[in-house]
């Protein structure tokens, strides 16, 4: 059941140098239940797209040019700000990079879990804190009667992001967005914080976008992933597919700089040379150009067309199925 559709967003930023470009013409949608990765380096556009539909970013300097964005079959870029709120307050739920700063200090984390149920499902204290010491057992905080009421700086990293969650879903949100939650966090606890909300889009339903730079942490647990950069979204397929054989030479770069277990000891990571463009001033045509080693004149001078390449499979690039023929023979 589609829950979200993106079709054709635009957003700029006017600053004192000229006009940054930071989202362009991206679609997508979600559907109930759906972990969506969305991965890209800093500065691809990612966070914004996301914080632009639920009225969190700034305006100005930004600005939403053009799109839709439609949810319950309501634009969301049509609504007033105190209809956004409430819809964030009551559906929308977020888990933010990093807890510690999330979280209030002087607030202990069981008071900050049950405000949101309490005002707006109108629980009781009490019903809020029964369910807020569930919430936390089902995120994987142990003796959870022993450290519900406890301060943000007497948890672990980990520990603090597990709070983010129960707290994120206090209100059974309808999408919860996690943008980049387990980049301070160790490769165990990335692996435990992923399954968490993966087990609870299963278990609720909950539509969950996991931001992120990384492609590694998306691998096991993402239905479906959108792979931006320089503001668009260049490919987008299921997990499985974009895996075993991404069509763009950056998606392929993103993986080739991902460590594997099958990976020998001796075998180096490919990082992707140069450094994303501009977005005040983005080259003609492909905007990944200047870093390619596919590149042809075409793609000096024309941005590519998004293709399909079949079961779901798109991809903005000119030389798609040169960059498919490359990687199933270095296989």
């Amino acid at each position: 059941m589609k829950l979200l559709e993106v079709e054709k967003l635009n957003i700029k930023f006017n600053i004192l140098d000229g006009v940054v470009n930071a989202v362009n013409e991206v679609s997508f949608e979600i559907n109930k239940g759906e972990v969506l990765g969305v991965v890209g380096e800093s500065g691809s556009g990612k966070s914004v797209t996301f914080l632009s539909l639920f009225g969190l970013i700034p305006q100005p300097p930004g600005e939403i040019v053009s799109g839709k964005a439609i949810y319950k079959s309501e634009n969301l870029l049509d609504m007033n700000k105190k209809k956004l709120l409430k819809l964030r307050a009551e559906e929308i739920g977020f888990i933010y990079q990093d807890p510690l700063t999330s979280l209030n200090p002087v607030l202990r984390i069981i008071s900050q879990i049950i405000e949101s149920p309490v005002l707006n499902r109108k629980l009781t204290k009490a019903e809020a804190i029964s369910e807020a010491k569930i919430l936390l057992k089902r995120v994987g905080i142990s003796d959870v009667e022993n450290n519900y009421n406890s301060y943000p700086h007497q948890f672990s990293g980990g520990m603090r992001q597990r709070a983010m969650i129960a707290m994120a879903i206090a209100n059974k949100p309808n999408i919860l967005i996690a943008d980049e939650p387990t980049t301070a966090l160790d490769v165990t606890i990335q692996a435990q914080i992923l399954e968490v909300m993966a087990n609870l889009s299963k278990e609720f339903g909950t539509a969950v976008i996991v931001i992120t730079h990384n492609l590694g942490v998306v691998a096991r647990y993402a239905d479906n992933v959108n792979v931006m950069y320089a503001g668009k979204v260049i490919e987008r397929a299921s997990a499985a597919n974009l895996y075993e054989t991404p069509h763009h030479p950056y998606t392929v770069g993103l993986l080739n700089s991902v460590p594997r277990l099958d990976q020998g000891r001796d075998e180096k990571l490919i990082p992707i040379e140069g450094n994303p463009p501009d977005l005040a001033n983005l080259p003609p045509g492909c905007s990944f150009n200047p870093r390619c080693d596919f590149r042809v004149d075409k793609c000096l001078e024309e941005y590519p067309e998004v293709s399909s390449a079949g079961n779901g499979h798109t991809v903005a690039c000119w030389e798609w199925e040169n960059v498919i023929k490359r990687e199933r023979s270095a296989v």
